[in-house]
């Protein structure tokens, strides 16, 4: 790949708290679209448009760069790795949960379509997400809170 031309530098945004990565739309010359890039202070710079876009973004050629917004919580959420049916399973049990008593709440639901989808993602989806509406649905009725379902969440990950 050469050395592209950069025409003009959008949505410019430190992307960490230790103000060492940015995030920006570049339009290149060579290009028709913007594209989405990012550059840490520790990238290894292979070509010259890097390395303009660094110096320029922290001279300030590129107007004001916008301030780190920290992820919310449910964006961090979001980000959770998915877990296996098995590394669900095991840390349910884990926590005393017992498998159980999660097809009686699945069970428990009125009847109808979101029952159904329940059940069905309960038996046989082969991975879990942590944004899942069935996770917030169980753990509701299992009494847990979001924080007791990150952290059993990210102990899972590791069974």
């Amino acid at each position: 790949m050469t050395t592209l031309t950069i025409e003009s530098v959008s949505d410019l945004r430190w992307s960490d708290a230790a103000h060492e990565t940015l995030t920006a739309n570049i339009k290149f010359a060579e290009f028709e679209e913007p594209h989405p890039f990012g550059m840490s202070a520790n990238t290894v710079v292979k070509y010259e448009h890097e390395a303009e876009f660094w110096q320029k973004a922290n001279t300030g050629d590129y107007g004001v760069i916008a301030a780190f917004i920290p992820p919310t919580v449910e964006e961090l959420r979001a980000t959770m790795p998915s877990l296996t049916a098995r590394q669900l399973r095991l840390g349910l049990v884990s926590n005393g949960i017992s498998l159980s008593s999660v097809t009686a709440t699945i069970g428990g639901m009125p009847a109808g379509p979101d029952k159904d989808k329940a059940q069905i993602e309960w038996e046989y989806a082969s991975t879990f997400n942590r944004m899942h509406p069935l996770i917030a649905t169980v753990a509701a009725a299992l009494g847990l809170n979001d924080q007791q379902i990150d952290n059993m969440w990210l102990a899972a990950i590791s069974l």
